[in-house]
């Protein structure tokens, strides 16, 4: 801001100590860190992971490059040979991938949601043993049946639009019957367990992986330590709550739990001081942003499509053209600084770009306020409500897919565009939150077109 004027102003100064003074950076340092640990797990093993796919190349490959009309069987038995090549299944992986379980499945004692002895879980394994006979049995008829479909669609040279549909129809129950089969037969390999220590450990990592850095960030780790308690206690009780077997039916996952509590605390007993050093919203989730960004890549993106990038490319400056136009034609706005921060707040990525046209259009640090609250409190009922249509409107098989991308495309923070895929499932987590990276990329190409027009049209206006 520049001083005594009202006007905001991009100071465009940058110290070699913001790499380790700034939370952006220490963000960026963790996923690194993460990311590292995770390829000393991966790599010893990497010639293995190889192997695991040449065999899936080999068996299914061929077969499944018959044809691009449909995606056939050896199509998607080639995908699920090279999904078996995870570094999560070997020793190590397989250590961590207990150790950073959280809260188990329970239904009716919430006991069973950190600990379960071995006559409970063997009782367990056996009535889950009928239960996936009866699953297998059925995935075994739906297999039957998408062959028969499919060889009727090869025979047509998969040139039959009606056998084609008829072929991916049948093809898609299978896959189902798959899915709902392989989650029966996860539960007939249950074993004894006990997250309550492995809970604590986890809760210690995170503790020093987050709070050494607020060391250098000028901050009391101690403070940091005790807070933290805080708040990975309300995070394990988000868990505990999702993994209900009735939340977990009806999709109430650990993202509407952790604000549910959270509104809860701040709206009756009030957050407590002593747990507010802990409290750091933005620096938790730019970590995850990180990892997120890291695990979407390229191929992600490509694998979104076109479509994304329409949505991110071109919905983004189409959005903020006739936004800008009808808070100046139709509302009426004094302020053309208000206005173009407001849009380009709204269409972007909220706070952020909000900042970045401030700076270009020179508004004043009232309109800047107001646009950032405006967003605030947008992004908050959007994140909640947006799933909830989406879940109740959208087609089934379109919810994932269309639905991150409305998502990731019209919610303001990125933060919040996380949250709020993460209410539908894992995948819209991944749409959304890659249209809302790609959009992000608009943010510097829009403030230059802004401080272009400001200086040569408003500006020359206004003198």
């Amino acid at each position: 801001m520049a001083e005594g004027s009202g006007i905001v102003v991009d100071q465009g100064r940058w110290e070699w100590s913001e790499m380790w003074k700034k939370e952006d950076w220490w963000a960026i340092w963790i996923g690194f860190f993460i990311l590292v640990a995770g390829m000393l797990v991966y790599f010893p093993h990497s010639g293995d992971m190889k192997g695991i796919i040449d065999k899936a190349q080999a068996e299914y490959g061929e077969a499944a490059q018959r044809t691009s009309a449909i995606k056939t069987i050896a199509w998607y038995k080639l995908s699920d040979g090279k999904k078996k090549a995870e570094a999560r299944k070997v020793s190590t992986g397989k250590w961590l991938a207990s150790f950073t379980h959280k809260t188990h499945s329970w239904s009716n004692n919430p006991l069973d949601a950190f600990f379960m002895d071995k006559e409970k879980v063997q009782a367990k394994v056996d009535a889950a043993k009928v239960k996936y006979e009866k699953k297998k049995a059925v995935e075994v008829a739906a297999f039957a049946q998408a062959k028969v479909a499919e060889s009727l669609a090869e025979a047509s040279g998969f040139k039959d639009e009606s056998l084609n549909a008829t072929a991916t129809n049948a093809i898609n129950t299978w896959r189902d019957a798959k899915l709902i089969a392989g989650n029966a037969k996860k539960k007939t390999k249950a074993k004894p367990y006990n997250q309550i220590f492995n809970l604590i450990g986890l809760g210690i990592f995170f503790c020093f992986l987050f709070g050494i850095p607020m060391i250098f960030m000028g901050q009391s780790f101690q403070k940091f330590a005790v807070a933290f308690i805080f708040v990975y206690g309300m995070t394990v009780v988000a868990w505990f709550f999702s993994y209900q077997v009735t939340m977990k039916h009806y999709g109430i996952g650990y993202a509407a739990w952790a604000i549910f509590l959270g509104m809860l605390v701040s709206n009756t007993v009030g957050t407590p001081k002593w747990a507010k050093p802990a409290i750091q919203t933005e620096y938790y989730i730019k970590t995850g942003l990180v990892l997120l960004g890291a695990k979407i890549l390229f191929e992600k993106i490509i694998t979104i499509g076109t479509a994304g990038i329409f949505v991110a490319w071109v919905v983004t400056p189409t959005v903020w053209l006739i936004t800008y136009w009808f808070g100046q034609k139709i509302v009426g706005m004094p302020s053309k600084r208000l206005n173009a921060v407001i849009c380009s707040d709204m269409s972007v990525c909220g706070v952020s770009a909000a900042i970045a046209a401030a700076s270009a259009c020179r508004a004043k640090k009232e309109e800047l306020t107001l646009a950032v609250g405006l967003s605030l409190v947008f992004t908050a009922i959007m994140m909640i409500v947006m799933p909830a249509v989406i879940k109740s409107t959208f087609p089934v098989d379109k919810q994932m897919i269309l639905g991150g991308a409305w998502m990731g495309g019209t919610i303001d923070a990125s933060g919040a565009v996380a949250a709020a895929g993460a209410f539908l499932g894992e995948k819209a987590l991944y749409v959304a939150a890659t249209i809302k990276m790609i959009q992000n990329v608009l943010i510097g190409v829009i403030a230059f077109f802004l401080a272009l027009y400001f200086t040569t049209r408003v500006e020359v206006e206004e003198t």
